[in-house]
């Protein structure tokens, strides 16, 4: 069974396989699961989910679920992940549109200021194999690297107090 569904933003995830090549499809299990995840957080008080996840229903199609203006990755309990790409239109060619859509989503990462891992490059990055998942991981991993190369900044500042702890150098 495929673990990952890469989706685009807008895109309506169904389990109708009868229109699997017009909606994104997860089997029945799946989107049971992907539903009840939502139902789940809806009732609780972290339902900014609902934000992005809607769920709707189509003549014919029956239910659907729309990711509304949220690109990352979704993780199901079940360890299904749902990938969800920015809605960048590169032709036909889904496979190719997907891997370019990742690229340009990975530039538009680097491009954030205030975004903590900015050190990851495409060379050490190979994402034709890579999930967002993995992609995050491995710029974790870059930015440690990074900071045990580097080291921890340890400057201590020198100053003689009588305190009722005992605190830093004790000197005789």
């Amino acid at each position: 069974m495929k673990k990952i569904l890469e989706v685009r933003e807008f895109d309506k995830i169904c389990c109708n396989s009868n229109y699997q090549t017009e909606y994104a499809y997860l089997p029945e299990p799946v989107f049971r699961d992907l539903l009840e995840s939502i139902r789940i957080f809806s009732t609780t008080d972290q339902d900014d989910i609902l934000d992005f996840l809607k769920v709707g229903r189509l003549k014919k199609v029956g239910e659907t679920v729309s990711v509304n203006n949220y690109v990352g990755l979704i993780q199901l309990h079940n360890g299904y992940q749902i990938q969800v790409l920015p809605k960048i239109d590169f032709g036909v060619d889904s496979d190719n549109g997907n891997k370019e859509t990742k690229r340009i989503f990975l530039k538009m990462l680097r491009s954030m200021k205030d975004f903590p891992s900015r050190v990851f490059n495409d060379s050490n990055l190979n994402m034709e194999r890579m999930t967002l998942y993995e992609v995050f991981i491995n710029m974790y991993l870059q930015e440690v690297r990074a900071l045990v190369k580097k080291g921890l900044k340890s400057a201590y500042i020198a100053r003689q107090d009588n305190l009722n702890v005992f605190k830093g150098k004790l000197i005789s």
